[in-house]
C-alpha cells in the first residue's frame, strides 16, 4: 500500500466516523405531543413524546388532528401541524458550520429560528415539493390552506425578508402580514398582504387544542 493510498483511506475513516458521531448527537427535544405523532430513525418507528430527543436523520410525522412542538438546543422551535411529515436532512449551529435544511414532504408548519441564523450569512432552508424557501431569522408559517395542492407561506414577524423560489422564479418576502403561494408547475405569487381571515386560518392549523 502506497503512503497516498493510506492517507486517502485514513481520511475517508474519518469522515466516515465523524459523520456517524454526528447522526447519532441529540440536537433538538419534543415540548409537546398532541395525539398521534411518530418518529422514524434508520428504519424503526416509534410513538413521539414529551421530552423525545432528535437526531439528523430523523423523520416527524404527524397523523389525523395532530401537534407536535420541537426546540433545537440553540433555540429553533418548529411547530407542526396534522398530517405534516418533516426531515431533518441537516442542522449545525457550530461557529463555523451554522446551517439547517428541512425537508417538508406535506402538511402545515411554523419556525422560529433561534441563534442558528445569527450569522451574516446564514445558511438555513426548507424545500417542499413546489419549491424553496431561504431564511435569514424569522418567524414564518407554510402550509396547505384548500384541496388544490398549493403551498402558502406567510411571513408572521422578522428583521429579514424570506425567499420564495423554484424553477420558474423567486419572491422576496419583507414585510410582515405578507405571503405568498406555490402551486404546481407556476413560480411563486408576487408578495401580497393576507387577510385577517386567512392568517387565523393559517395559524389554526398549528394551533394546539388548548391553545387560547
Amino acid at each position: 500500500m502506497t503512503t497516498q493510498t493510506f492517507y486517502r483511506l485514513t481520511l475517508i475513516a474519518c469522515l466516515f466516523i465523524c459523520s456517524a458521531n454526528a447522526a447519532s448527537q441529540d440536537i433538538a427535544k419534543t415540548l409537546r405531543v398532541e395525539k398521534e405523532v411518530t418518529l422514524s430513525r434508520q428504519d424503526a418507528v416509534q410513538n413521539l413524546k414529551r421530552g423525545t430527543n432528535l437526531r439528523l436523520a430523523d423523520r416527524v410525522v404527524t397523523h389525523e388532528n395532530a401537534r407536535a412542538s420541537l426546540r433545537f438546543y440553540e433555540g429553533t422551535l418548529l411547530t407542526l401541524g396534522a398530517n405534516t411529515q418533516m426531515d431533518i436532512q441537516a442542522f449545525s449551529s457550530e461557529q463555523q458550520d451554522k446551517n439547517a435544511f428541512f425537508e417538508f414532504t406535506k402538511g402545515a408548519f411554523r419556525i422560529i429560528t433561534g441563534a442558528i441564523t445569527q450569522t451574516e450569512s446564514p445558511n438555513f432552508q426548507v424545500r417542499t415539493p413546489l419549491g424553496t424557501i431561504g431564511i435569514r431569522g424569522t418567524d414564518f408559517w407554510g402550509g396547505e390552506l384548500g384541496d388544490d395542492g398549493s403551498l402558502h407561506i406567510l411571513l408572521i414577524d422578522s428583521e429579514h425578508g424570506l425567499v420564495v423560489e423554484n424553477e420558474l422564479g423567486k419572491v422576496v418576502i419583507d414585510r410582515a402580514g405578507f405571503g405568498t403561494i406555490l402551486r404546481p408547475n407556476q413560480a411563486p405569487t408576487a408578495a401580497s398582504e393576507w387577510p385577517k381571515a386567512k392568517v387565523e386560518k393559517a395559524v389554526k392549523t398549528i394551533s394546539f387544542s388548548d391553545d387560547s
